[in-house]
């Protein structure tokens, strides 16, 4: 019997239909199995794509703070994993996909962010393939750098894994995977903190970042959301009765 494998969604990744992604979500995910789960996740990334406004990123400290939880989408992969190799070939598949590629470049992280592994801690994941993933992960130059606030505890380990709860689905049921994949990106952090919400919601104000607000509101739709979203809604809300 396999491993089941499922990927945890926040951002783009869910909905963007540049068509590497496309094909990435229909050809490795079982997408009628999507199930919304609470997750630790704010606005806190500024990203140049996106004219330099904010994309969602995993914060370890809303780990410790139950009501800004946020909701996020995990979904399993097509197909069992057996091996480390078909493990890794997952996480190459994914982080294509985070590249809007669909090749691999031989890396499961940049310094942007990495390929991370949740493992539920009420189901036996052979060892072989915990030790086989941290392996994979040890061969990664720079990985999991990433940033954060001051009051905050690492996300990703040196060990490839994701220090988040096991996300539990937002109707009260289990969520019947054995293990998760997930990107987690470098978040911006200016002297300690992340930026306010009115940082936030000013930056899809600025005539490099409006174009990219579709970012808040699909997620938004697609049931991807933060504890932060009433506050920027009212925020751009505001902006547009100006």
């Amino acid at each position: 019997m396999g491993v089941s494998i499922g990927t945890l969604i926040i951002g783009s990744l869910y909905w963007d239909p540049e068509p590497n992604r496309a094909r990435w979500r229909s050809e490795r995910l079982d997408l009628a199995a999507s199930r919304n789960v609470f997750a630790p996740i704010r606005y806190g990334r500024r990203s140049d794509s996106r004219g330099n406004s904010y994309t969602m990123v995993f914060s370890e400290a809303l780990t410790r703070q139950e009501p800004h939880m946020g909701c996020a989408i995990a979904i399993p992969c097509a197909r069992p994993v057996h091996s480390i190799q078909a493990l890794v070939e997952e996480a190459q598949h994914l982080w294509a996909a985070e590249r809007t590629r669909d090749s691999f470049n031989g890396r499961i992280s940049a310094d942007w962010g990495c390929i991370a592994l949740a493992l539920n801690p009420s189901r036996c994941v052979p060892q072989e393939l915990v030790d086989g993933w941290s392996h994979r992960v040890f061969q990664e130059v720079g990985y999991g750098r990433l940033c954060r606030a001051e009051d905050e505890g690492e996300i990703v380990n040196a060990s490839g894994f994701l220090i988040i709860p096991w996300p539990p689905r937002t109707d009260g049921l289990p969520l019947e995977l054995d293990a998760l994949l997930a990107t987690a990106t470098d978040p911006t952090i200016v002297d300690g903190q992340y930026p306010s919400v009115q940082e936030i919601a000013s930056a899809w104000k600025q005539s490099t970042g409006e174009a990219h607000v579709e970012y808040f509101w699909r997620n938004r739709e697609c049931g991807i959301t933060t504890f932060q979203d009433n506050e920027i809604e009212k925020h751009l809300n505001e902006s547009r009765s100006a």
